[in-house]
């Protein structure tokens, strides 16, 4: 599930490393939905 989140934020055009410390930014208790998980990794960049 994780690697769907990087590799969508990389799509959208962040680096691996950045997609790596947006991912690692995400709260443990963080639903499993992928689209939630993405939108809050999102947040890390705002």
């Amino acid at each position: 599930m994780d690697t769907d989140v990087i590799a969508t934020l990389t799509a959208l055009g962040y680096s691996i490393v950045e997609a790596q410390a947006a991912l690692q930014s995400i709260p443990r208790d963080a639903p499993d939905d992928i689209e939630e998980r993405v939108r809050l990794a999102l947040e890390y960049f705002a």
